[in-house]
């Protein structure tokens, strides 16, 4: 088997994180219609057992999506340093997307959803400042992300054709 046929043969994980309301749940949607087996708000710590279920070579385990987001904020400090351990450590591809708009269209999105964002607390901080420590908490993740898409202009249905390409 040559180096091509081997790249071909490994396991992909598509690791998908960004602010919140930028869009992952619409992506990891598309990308279960794609044939990922997907996970939603794996904690960070978790990836690297869930490396090695896709090491065993379960067939339904080949093309794995999993978003990772700030509801475990305690957990996802680790983040960067447990991708980057698991990239040096497996066999697995790993890749990350990063998901991200202005700030006038996540506060726009946010009271056409009306959700409260994750880092709200419960009313003791406004939706702008939420926001704005949000983006500076993740732009670690940002900075290694393979793709990083901004849907500040894309509507739901141009976002699931950017990522079928």
């Amino acid at each position: 088997m040559d180096n091509n046929e081997k790249e071909k043969s490994k396991s992909e994980l598509l690791v998908v994180t960004g602010l919140s309301g930028a869009g992952k749940s619409l992506v990891i949607q598309c990308l279960e219609d794609m044939g990922y087996f997907c996970v939603d708000n794996l904690p960070p710590v978790l990836l690297p057992k869930f490396v090695e279920l896709m090491e065993q070579g379960n067939p339904s385990l080949r093309k794995v999506a999993i978003a990772i987001d700030l509801r475990g904020k305690e957990l996802f400090n680790s983040l960067v340093a447990v991708v980057d351990k698991v990239k040096s450590e497996s066999d697995v591809i790993i890749d990350v997307m990063f998901l991200e708009a202005s700030t006038e269209k996540l506060i726009s999105r946010y009271k056409e959803t009306r959700r409260a964002h994750p880092l709200m607390e419960q009313g003791k901080r406004s939706l702008i400042n939420a926001i704005n420590d949000e983006r500076e908490h993740l732009s670690q993740i940002r900075s290694i992300a393979n793709f990083v898409i901004d849907t500040t202009k894309l509507s739901p249905k141009e976002l699931k054709e950017r990522i079928r390409r």
